[in-house]
């Protein structure tokens, strides 16, 4: 039986990554290479940059005039962000006897490689607790859905969204849909998520009572929806476990920038179990907006499923090569081998799973990787 610390672990650490990378997403990007070794032999630098390159990295040598004599860097790949680079190194450790670092770019060869991965976002993945699917999303576009669960209770998922507009951007939403208000704004989504009745920066007592931060949050409710708070109290919820007060709210919002605006809605508690898509809404005074998500549409791709077929060694495991807008993603080895243009390199660390537009999702080690492969490497030089 997975145990109450276990689940809620697991939850916070999906919602802790959540906000921290919405933050990153937007932020600049930097690229990173790994620096494989620092040589005064330059036949000895120029052999192993052999090795590595028919091997299958994009290797390159950066030279280094000292004083008494010229260093010669011998590096690979080009990569936006430190995060990926590192997982690149831990992955080349040992190779030609070498211990691979993280380094900031410099002197990139500018036809190294047609692009680099940018790390968007890692999520912790147990295929024997968690559900995590490819959805539609509006019009030809993709999200990660990731929903654990609390023993046989469905937690509520995060998403995020594999569109530009979006892809920096996760959210927690039990269903959600791009919002066709205004004609459809990019970046804008209709929800149906928690509004939890308890401080989250103090320790909550686990008795499901509401504290003065949860009764204010549900007069606040009451108020917006001209209902009584002993109304609104009858559509309280709980959290499987520990038994946290919440409402489910149904909202119209802009992940990039964390605000929205409630609808008047709330969920309906249910004797039975939490239906995985969330509960059914009640809505007062007006019927919900057009387009608003009333389930979850069947997906694209089972991450589930395939992972657990691939068992615990996925060493050997067989997997298709994916394709996203101009390039092909297949497994060698440890890596993923992206393929454009008539070029192949070792790229990525982990195995390719599944791709749309410029999204790639792999698996790493235990963890579900996502990047966004749109990115030409940064620093390049004309050498």
């Amino acid at each position: 039986m997975r145990s109450a610390a276990r689940a809620a672990a697991r939850l916070a650490v999906l919602t802790l990554l959540a906000l921290a990378l919405f933050g990153s997403g937007n932020a600049a990007a930097i690229s990173y290479t790994v620096q494989v070794a620092a040589l005064s032999d330059e036949a000895a630098a120029r052999g192993l940059l052999q090795t590595l390159t028919e091997a299958g990295y994009p290797a390159y040598l950066v030279s280094v005039p000292g004083e008494a004599q010229t260093v010669f860097r011998l590096r690979v790949g080009a990569f936006t962000d430190r995060d990926a680079a590192q997982a690149f190194a831990t992955a080349m450790r040992g190779v030609g006897g070498t211990v691979p670092v993280p380094a900031l770019a410099e002197g990139i060869p500018r036809d190294l490689i047609p692009l680099e991965p940018r790390l968007v976002a890692r999520y912790p993945f147990d295929p024997a607790f968690d559900r995590f699917a490819v959805v539609p999303w509006g019009e030809g576009g993709a999200a990660l859905r990731m929903q654990g669960r609390f023993e046989d209770e469905p937690l509520e998922p995060t998403y995020h969204v594999l569109t530009p507009e979006l892809i920096g951007a996760p959210f927690r939403a039990w269903r959600a849909a791009p919002s066709r208000a205004g004609g459809g704004r990019p970046g804008v989504v209709e929800r149906v998520t928690n509004l939890w009745l308890f401080d989250p920066d103090a320790p909550y007592a686990g008795d499901g009572a509401l504290d003065a931060y949860g009764e204010a949050q549900l007069r606040e409710a009451a108020e917006a929806l001209g209902l009584t708070p002993d109304q609104v109290r009858s559509y309280l919820f709980y959290e499987p476990g520990r038994g946290a007060p919440f409402l489910v709210v149904a909202e119209r919002y802009r992940p990039a920038e964390g605000a929205g605006g409630r609808y008047p809605a709330l969920g309906n508690p249910r004797d039975a179990a939490m239906p995985a898509s969330g509960p059914e809404l009640t809505w007062f005074g007006r019927a919900a907006p057009e387009g608003f998500p009333a389930s979850v549409p069947e997906a694209l791709f089972e991450l589930s499923s395939v992972v657990t077929e691939m068992g615990p060694s996925r060493d050997d495991a067989a997997t298709e090569a994916v394709s996203g807008a101009s390039w092909r993603a297949r497994r060698d080895g440890a890596y993923t081998r992206l393929e454009v243009g008539g070029r192949s390199w070792r790229a990525l660390v982990g195995v390719p799973l599944w791709a749309s537009g410029d999204a790639l999702l792999v698996l790493e080690g235990e963890d579900v990787v996502i990047y966004d492969l749109e990115h030409e490497p940064e620093g390049a030089s004309g050498t």
